[in-house]
């Protein structure tokens, strides 16, 4: 697997950027790119694996076929009485046979790498599909966090490194980025609540300060309640008992 070269696109310290072609992100390009060509050269190998094995396979057809001529032939001498040119077909049969057999021990062990090779090709081409996945994944995260800059910065000191170390690097650099600001939001709440709570107490304590500067009111007694009653005007006094 190739190295990172760049990690994102463009020069270093310049921001990311869309690419016109395909319309995305160019973190990772550089990346995706070697895998790409890795892909290419690995689709290249199972077209010439494939080649090879249908090569091998005309050679065992045709040592086949001539094996079957050669007995032909052998058999022809033989109706002939010619035991020479007989013996001689039959040796040249039995080469044909040998090649054949080789051809075929060839073509089958052809076979089987092609089947090596293509697995290895879908394989290549699942993983590319998956780091374009995870590499969408962790913009999308610095998109939302707007720490496009910062993720940038750690992906520049990722050179050197393969798909999975840069991958797990930059998600551990987006886990930290999204804790600080989970962080960040919940001192900023704290605050918010703080400076509320300081300013309710300063306006209580405005309001008891001014209560506090007022004077008492006084007493005063309205005019029913002063006012002396019919039997004390007159100075008569209440109900008196007569003794017997």
């Amino acid at each position: 697997m190739g190295k990172i070269t760049p990690l994102f696109g463009g020069k270093a310290g310049e921001p990311a950027r869309k690419t016109a072609a395909d319309g995305d992100e160019p973190v990772l390009t550089g990346l995706i790119e070697a895998m790409t060509a890795e892909l290419v050269a690995a689709k290249n190998q199972v077209a010439d694996s494939k080649k090879e094995e249908r090569r091998l396979a005309r050679q065992g057809e045709l040592a086949a076929r001539a094996v079957s001529d050669w007995d032909q032939r052998a058999m022809a001498a033989v109706r002939a009485g010619d035991d020479v040119i007989a013996r001689d077909a039959l040796l040249r049969k039995r080469q044909h046979e040998l090649e054949h057999e080789r051809f075929g021990a060839a073509e089958t062990e052809q076979r089987q790498q092609t089947a090596v090779l293509t697995r290895a090709l879908v394989a290549l081409n699942v993983r590319i599909e998956e780091t374009k996945n995870q590499r969408d994944t962790v913009i999308a995260r610095a998109e939302r966090a707007d720490a496009l800059p910062e993720l940038e910065r750690e992906a520049e000191g990722s050179t050197g490194l393969d798909v999975d170390q840069a991958l797990k690097r930059l998600r551990a650099k987006m886990t930290d980025i999204e804790t600080e600001l989970e962080l960040s939001d919940e001192a900023i709440a704290n605050l918010a609540r703080e400076a509320r709570d300081d300013l309710r107490t300063r306006d209580e304590l405005t309001r008891l300060k001014r209560d506090a500067s007022k004077p008492l009111a006084k007493t005063v007694p309205d005019d029913e309640s002063s006012r002396p009653s019919a039997s004390q005007a007159v100075g008569v006094s209440g109900p008196q008992r007569t003794k017997r």
